[in-house]
């Protein structure tokens, strides 16, 4: 079965490749900028150059390819590099400073930059055969593969430009991956390494804050439940400090440049208000510095509809998320259906095909004339956590195949939406964790299991 599932992940490789050979030879060397990716594309140039990390042109503005298509940031970054630069707190290190380290090998090429970050694409897509084959044995290799290929190819058409998110996406992977190898193993060394690579996610992404305070409350919950025994704990402490090592020295060296306490970058706060201002509608909102008086929070009485525009704002694109937690509920009901019998058969299945119809509603069609009507995203997550939390209360067999890493990170990201706003850029990075569960769901890989099937979660 390994030798299958290392057979998917070359095939992944192989076909991801060749379908975005045609993507690599249209990328630019030479683009506009904008937004983030004109910050991010600075900051790891001049860091190439020797400069610092830190913005503004100390050479001439054509080795930074700033030439083509946009004068007003060509001419923006000179008189940038004239005041002496800009440390440009407001965006962590992590990214620039991986594409500076691509910079210094190839020099600034823009076009290499997006090569590599395509190529970290296609090697997450081709570890998903291997990932589900070590959640779910030998039923999770084939989701794994269509996952796989699917997510290289939706990247492939929407490719993002020089943007976190790939790399960010990829550290999640390699972090979901070690996090079930803990759980198999129990070792300390792999819980150590998670606290690393959870610092290392928030420096290349800000939205990876929560990352941190969702894994330690999980293993601070499974040593209550474990006590006296100290494993748990040992992990939790273990994962701690090799947190500490990367986000401490980082806080504090932002702080010396700022001249004051900075929890990670400037855009901390900024953001919290443009999510949460009397202005905010769930998305981007920075209107309140316009208003008399700046920032007032938001009422109470409108929270909860905000917290709801939030979600819907940040998640209701993917619908591999809807498609995961229509699978959750199917399963849900088959549980039901084998545990009731046959008398509340025919209740326990229009229960299951209600459950799919509020997550994607297709009977809307017929009078908006659409292919497919989406219900609010908040519902489908609110349906999502109430049918695992059906599943424990049943103690339903193969409820510890559901991946703890996915719930971890989805978690997180889901307090990011809500604490800030809503924004897709800050759920693509999960996308392929719901591509791959709904794979392995809609193909009926829950279901053998409650007819004594082999056990997913058991070590390859």
């Amino acid at each position: 079965m390994k030798l299958l599932a290392c057979i998917a992940c070359g095939l992944v490789l192989v076909v991801g490749t060749l379908s975005s050979l045609k993507k690599g030879f249209r990328l630019s060397d030479e683009a506009s900028f904008f937004g983030d990716e004109k910050d991010y594309h600075g900051l790891a140039a001049n860091y190439a150059m020797g400069h610092g990390m830190r913005m503004g042109a100390f050479e001439r503005v054509e080795n930074y390819r700033y030439t083509t298509g946009d004068p007003a940031s060509a001419e923006w970054f000179i008189a940038c590099g004239a005041r002496g630069g800009d440390p440009t707190l407001v965006r962590t290190r992590g990214y620039p400073f991986f594409l500076g380290l691509v910079y210094r090998v190839a020099g600034v090429q823009p076009r290499i930059g997006r090569l590599v970050q395509l190529g970290l694409v296609i090697l997450l897509g081709a570890g998903l055969p291997w990932l589900g084959f070590y959640l779910w044995r030998g039923p999770g290799i084939l989701p794994g593969v269509w996952a796989g290929l699917y997510y290289i190819g939706k990247y492939t058409l929407r490719e993002r430009g020089l943007l976190a998110e790939p790399l960010f996406a990829f550290l999640l992977f390699v972090w979901a991956f070690l996090f079930v190898y803990w759980q198999h193993s129990r070792k300390l060394w792999p819980s150590f390494a998670l606290g690393l690579l959870a610092g290392c996610c928030v420096l290349v992404k800000g939205t990876g804050i929560f990352l941190f305070l969702v894994t330690a409350v999980v293993l601070a919950w499974q040593w209550w439940r474990t006590r006296p025994h100290a494993a748990a704990l040992a992990a939790l402490a273990v994962f701690v400090v090799g947190y500490g090592i990367v986000a401490v020295p980082y806080i504090v060296m932002v702080s010396r440049i700022a001249g004051k306490f900075i929890l990670f970058s400037t855009q901390v706060g900024d953001a919290f208000q443009d999510g949460n201002s009397t202005m905010a509608a769930g998305a981007f909102q920075p209107g309140w510095r316009e208003q008399p008086g700046g920032f007032t929070f938001v009422p109470a009485g409108r929270m909860p509809l905000l917290l709801v525009q939030k979600v819907d704002q940040g998640f209701r694109w993917f619908t591999s998320i809807r498609v995961a937690v229509a699978g959750i509920g199917l399963w849900l009901a088959l549980e039901l259906r084998r545990r009731w019998g046959e008398r509340q058969k025919w209740p326990v299945v229009l229960g299951g095909c209600a459950f799919v119809v509020a997550c994607f509603n297709p009977l809307a069609a017929l009078s908006h004339g659409v292919l497919l009507q989406h219900e609010p995203m908040p519902l489908v997550v609110a349906l999502g956590i109430g049918a695992l939390v059906a599943l424990h209360r049943l103690r339903a067999p193969g409820l510890d195949e559901v991946p703890l890493p996915f719930l971890i990170v989805t978690a997180s990201l889901l307090l990011t939406t809500v604490v800030v706003y809503g924004l897709p850029r800050f759920v693509c990075v999960i996308d392929w964790m719901f591509l791959l569960s709904a794979a392995y769901l809609v193909g009926g890989a829950w279901w053998p299991r409650h007819h004594g099937g082999v056990n997913g979660n058991a070590q390859p």
